[in-house]
Parts: C-alpha cells; sequence; structure tokens
C-alpha cells in the first residue's frame, strides 16, 4: 500500500472555510476575514505534510452589551461531593454542647448524610417534594438530617413562623393528609397519617430513651444500619429552583438560602481567600443555621455551632481558630 500523495505545488491542502483566506497577501495563510469584534483572533503556526501552515483557533469574549450568564447555586448534592473530594478529613462542622465538642469531617458529614437518606428513603418512603417537619433544635444531628432531606427531594418545614424548630406546633408545620415528622421531644403520636421519627440527640445516643410513642421509628436505633452511600440524589439541574426550606407561608430555595446569610469578608492576613471557620452565636433559629451551613459550605468553609445556653469563651474561638461570627 504506497504513501499518500502530496498535493501539486501551488495548491492548498486545507479547505477554504468561510471567513478565512488560506493565504493572505502576505503568502501566509494568517488571514481572518470580517469577523465579529467579540471573537479574538489566535493563530499558530504547526507542519503538515512537509509545509509550514497556520492552524486558528476562535475564542468568544463577551461584549460590555451582552447579559453575564446567571450564576446558579449548588445543589445540596453537589455540596456534600465537594466535602468528599476537597480536604475530606478537615473538619466541616463542630458542635458544642453540654454533652461535649463532637467535630465532624467532610467525609463523616457526608456518611451521616447517606445514612439518613437510605433511612428515610428506605424506611420511611420519602420521595422528591415530601414535607418533613422538624421539630428539632439547632444541632449537628439536625444538620445532617437536612441534608438528607434535600438529598432525596424531601422539603424541609420548619414549623412556626420564629423559626425555631423545637417546640412548635406541628398541626401547622405540616400537612394533614401526609408527611414525616422529625421530633426530638415527642410524647405522642402525631395527628393525621404522619409518620413520627423520634430522634436523640445525645452524640453516644444508640437508641430513643424511654419508650416511644405508639407507631414512632427509632431514628437513632435505624439508622446505622443503613448504606454509607446514597445512590441516587436528586439533579437540581432539572429543578433548580426547588423548594428546600417552608417555614410558615416562605418558601426557600437554595438562592434564598445564600440570600439569607451575607458572609464576613476574610480577615486581613489571612493566608486564603476562603471565608474560614465562622461561629453561629447561641440562640440563632434554625432556618438561619441551615442558611449558614449551606453558605458557608458553598465556598467550602467550616461551621462552629454552640448550643443555646453553652457559654462562647475566648479559649472555645481560640481553639477553633474562629475567624468569624455569623
Amino acid at each position: 500500500m504506497g504513501r499518500p500523495s502530496r498535493p501539486a505545488a501551488g495548491t492548498n491542502p486545507m479547505p477554504n472555510y468561510k471567513g478565512v483566506s488560506p493565504r493572505s497577501s502576505s503568502g501566509r495563510g494568517d488571514h481572518i476575514e470580517s469577523l465579529p469584534d467579540r471573537y479574538e483572533r489566535h493563530a499558530g503556526p504547526t507542519t503538515c505534510l512537509g509545509r509550514r501552515v497556520y492552524l486558528f483557533s476562535l475564542r468568544h469574549t463577551r461584549t460590555p452589551h451582552e447579559p453575564e450568564e446567571p450564576h446558579m447555586p449548588q445543589s445540596p448534592a453537589a455540596i456534600l461531593a465537594r466535602m468528599r473530594s476537597s480536604s475530606p478529613s478537615s473538619p466541616r462542622l463542630v458542635w458544642h454542647g453540654r454533652d461535649g465538642r463532637i467535630e465532624l469531617s467532610g467525609r463523616v458529614f457526608d456518611n451521616w448524610v447517606a445514612k439518613s437518606s437510605n433511612f428515610l428513603v428506605d424506611e420511611l418512603d420519602a420521595e422528591e417534594a415530601m414535607d418533613v417537619a422538624f421539630d428539632l433544635p439547632v444541632h449537628w444531628k439536625t444538620l445532617a438530617l437536612a441534608f438528607a432531606c434535600w438529598q432525596v427531594g424531601a422539603v424541609v418545614v420548619v414549623a412556626d413562623a420564629a423559626d425555631h424548630g423545637a417546640g412548635a406546633d406541628l398541626s401547622t408545620g405540616a400537612p394533614a393528609d401526609g408527611g414525616i415528622v422529625l421530633s426530638s421531644t415527642a410524647t405522642d403520636e402525631p395527628a393525621g397519617p404522619r409518620v413520627l421519627v423520634c430522634v436523640a440527640l445525645g452524640s453516644l445516643a444508640f437508641a430513643w430513651e424511654g419508650p416511644l410513642p405508639r407507631g414512632a421509628v427509632d431514628f437513632a436505633a435505624e439508622v446505622r444500619s443503613h448504606g454509607d452511600v446514597f445512590p441516587d440524589p436528586v439533579d437540581d439541574g432539572e429543578a433548580p429552583g426547588r423548594v428546600l426550606v417552608r417555614v410558615g407561608h416562605r418558601d426557600l430555595t437554595a438562592e434564598d438560602l445564600l440570600q439569607e446569610i451575607t458572609l464576613p469578608a476574610p480577615q486581613e492576613g489571612a493566608s486564603d481567600h476562603g471565608p474560614g471557620t465562622l461561629l453561629v452565636d447561641p440562640g440563632a433559629g434554625l432556618v438561619r443555621v441551615l442558611a449558614a451551613a449551606y453558605a458557608l459550605w458553598h465556598v467550602d468553609g467550616s461551621l462552629v455551632l454552640v448550643e443555646d445556653g453553652v457559654p462562647v469563651t475566648e479559649g472555645m474561638l481560640t481553639g477553633e481558630r474562629v475567624t468569624g461570627r455569623l
């Protein structure tokens, strides 16, 4: 099989595309005609069949009058994926409670979220757009359960207008025709055909303390047996404006949560330009804490939560390397 024949002298082996002249008056194929101003011209020499030719690339540049593409917030699933891939062993959530200090790395937090997501789906048939009422205080387990709800597509319902979950009237916090109630204080089954999940908040709790209300599910006793990976997180690219939180008559999307919080500027002389480690002051409402976690983890920050009633000391701020407070 013979070699392909070379083009005859004086002919151009390259096709003549519209707007590109194969040879200019200078004898080089580097002349581009009448391109719009929003394209940059780039040319570089190379060799083709023994001849020196120029290859061109066109790069689109935005004109001053072109609108910028809208910025889409990261989905909860995308935030969790970043936790798994970006410094997964670094602390992302630190909890100071009456029962001590708990530190969760990105990998450990994601593991809790995955187990909780599988629990919600396998045990409770949770699905997209289902309401999950949170009768829970600010706590690290509350954050894990919130991200689990979002990962399966459910809506976190904070019952009262003051956005403080614990002790809220759940009869107005979820629809009467179904849904799930997560509670750390429940003593009776909820009204209507809703599923009650009793959540023991002790960091080392393996079961609910005391008798379970009739028909209730024990979160602590069940969650650890579920898988460490959630296989089918909701793709927010298909529904970018879906509701994540419902409080009173307000429906909050990811963009709404990001607008709820203004992250402080990095401290002068900081080694990087990231948000660092932020502490949410004790007594903050649940919606504010959910928004703070979403906004901070959206930019790879770390969050410190303090149980209401636990003092924030200088030693705590120094030990946790807190760079700002919310």
